[in-house]
């Protein structure tokens, strides 16, 4: 059932839904009708633990040449604007640049990734950019069609000196909730599940990455897609299954992770198979925890004030939503 579905389903009663309700009941969709007949009685139901945000439910329309184009031009506008504040007062586009041009900078799309030389376009034409040996590790992160920030000098033609990514800012201070905890499991086996079931209770709120691609919230059975943002109350956490670029680079999940978020885009590539009027996989709120499965040993790594874990069973992670802290534990 879609969400303007259960709108109209509770609208015919009388009855308003809130945000977090409304998504609670589109990812348990079992407990609508329960839900409905309580609050017909006048019966008060319990605040949702979570509140879920699938990223692909940010696109429910009809895609046209003209949605396309404008789904591109607003995703190069956000990304823009979070690179230029990065970037030295010599931003140019492509078409600026002479033969006297000598220190610049550029903001624009990956056509290529050659290894030593990139090709790159903007708005007013394209160009072919070597990369000093500097960027040599930075170079194999940079896919096609995403958006980066290049600092430059023009010698014998155009050199890149400095990769930019659209990134995230530095948290002064992280965002902490009350005592809670979280323990996050990647595929576990069906034997397994009712041990983990024991685990989870008001305190604590228990997470599976299953292989299908979907998320268990294990204190209510609901599932949650992968890739979602969930809250609890002020903490955000990002989940998503980062196995694809962690191949593709060949680096563990957590890194490639790491990466992904320096981009601000779950899926930089454009890819004709995942046409969208909306640019459904960026990252526009910034996580307190990013968690992905792993099918190594599970690792963390702390980045300007986010989380970033990859987890598995029976070894993973619980983190105390208080203080921040992460502690791995073992589920046998």
């Amino acid at each position: 059932m879609e969400k303007q579905d259960i709108i109209r389903k509770f609208l015919t009663k009388g009855i308003m839904l809130d945000e977090a309700m409304l998504n609670k009941l589109y990812n348990n969709p079992q407990s609508i009708e329960t839900t409905l007949e309580n609050l017909s009685l006048g019966k008060t139901t319990q605040q949702p633990l979570i509140e879920v945000r699938p990223f692909s439910q940010y696109n429910r329309e009809e895609i046209t040449p003209n949605s396309l184009i404008q789904m591109l031009q607003q995703r190069y506008s956000k990304i823009q604007n979070l690179i230029e504040r990065q970037l030295p007062d010599n931003l140019i586009s492509l078409n600026k640049i002479s033969p006297n041009t000598s220190e610049f900078s550029l903001i624009v799309m990956i056509r290529e990734n050659n290894g030593n030389t990139l090709v790159i376009e903007d708005s007013t034409g394209e160009a072919t950019v070597s990369l000093s040996k500097e960027l040599s590790d930075k170079a194999k992160f940079l896919v096609e069609d995403e958006i980066v920030g290049l600092v430059c000098k023009q010698e014998e033609g155009i050199q890149a000196e400095q990769i930019i990514w659209p990134d995230i800012p530095l948290v002064k201070e992280v965002t902490r909730e009350e005592e809670k905890f979280c323990i996050f499991i990647s595929n576990p086996q069906e034997t397994d599940y009712d041990k983990i079931k024991k685990i989870a209770d008001d305190k604590t709120l228990v997470f599976i990455f299953k292989q299908d691609g979907k998320i268990i919230f294990v204190n209510d059975d609901s599932i949650i897609q992968d890739p979602s943002m969930v809250s609890i109350r002020k903490i955000k956490i990002l989940f998503a299954n980062a196995m694809n670029y962690a191949r593709l680079w060949n680096v563990s999940p957590e890194t490639a992770s790491l990466n992904l978020l320096k981009k601000r885009h779950l899926d930089p590539t454009f890819n004709p198979a995942k046409l969208a009027a909306q640019d459904t996989f960026f990252i526009e709120d910034i996580p307190d925890l990013f968690v992905c499965p792993t099918p190594g040993m599970p690792s963390l790594i702390n980045y300007k004030g986010t989380t970033i874990l990859s987890t598995g069973f029976p070894e993973c992670w619980k983190v105390n939503l208080k203080t921040r802290e992460a502690f791995k534990i073992n589920i046998t």
